[in-house]
Order: C-alpha cells, then sequence, then structure tokens
C-alpha cells in the first residue's frame, strides 16, 4: 500500500479523455505519485467514461465517477468530504487539459 502523501491532485474532467493522459503524465513527470492524483469525472458521455476507467486502471490514479455534473465546486467539496483532512495537507486542483513542466 503506498504511503500516505501530504499533497492531492485532483483533476476535474469533462469529456476530454484524449487531453487528461497528458496532464496526468506531466503530474507523473513532476514527481507526484499516481496514488496522489485524483479524476472527478462531472457526467461525460459513456465513451468517456469507459476510457478514463481504462486510463485510471493503467496509471494507477483514482477515479470518482459523479452521476450528474456537479461543477467545480461541487466536484472539490465532495473530493474534500470524502478524505480526512489534516492542516498539513496541500490539494491542488486543475482540468484535464492542464500542463506542468
Amino acid at each position: 500500500m503506498p504511503q500516505e502523501s501530504q499533497i492531492g491532485i485532483l483533476i476535474i474532467h469533462y469529456n476530454n479523455s484524449d487531453a487528461i493522459i497528458q496532464t496526468i503524465l506531466n503530474l507523473l513527470n513532476c514527481g507526484i505519485g499516481p496514488h496522489c492524483i485524483t479524476i472527478f469525472d462531472n457526467y461525460s458521455n459513456v465513451s468517456h467514461r469507459a476510457k478514463l476507467e481504462e486510463i485510471s486502471k493503467d496509471l494507477d490514479t483514482r477515479l470518482v465517477l459523479s452521476e450528474e455534473n456537479v461543477g467545480w465546486g461541487k466536484a472539490i467539496n465532495t473530493y474534500l468530504d470524502s478524505k480526512d483532512w489534516t492542516d498539513d495537507q496541500i490539494l491542488g486542483v486543475t482540468a484535464h487539459d492542464t500542463r506542468m513542466y
């Protein structure tokens, strides 16, 4: 089991599963472990959801599939409510098409 990290990266996604692969690879190249990355799908269509499930399994990230499009704010709050947070943990939120170098 991976050691619990002090950072969590939340990627909010909607219908762009091709772009999210590059975002995840960029995060991994920055030294962020795959167990620190959570993809929150904001009720994409069936084909994008299926692709996200493959991506998440292949790259060992967490995946949350929302049953409705809840927007950014509720996606973040849903993620925050699903974990126990401590004062020294950091949350990064990004879109599915963000690149980091």
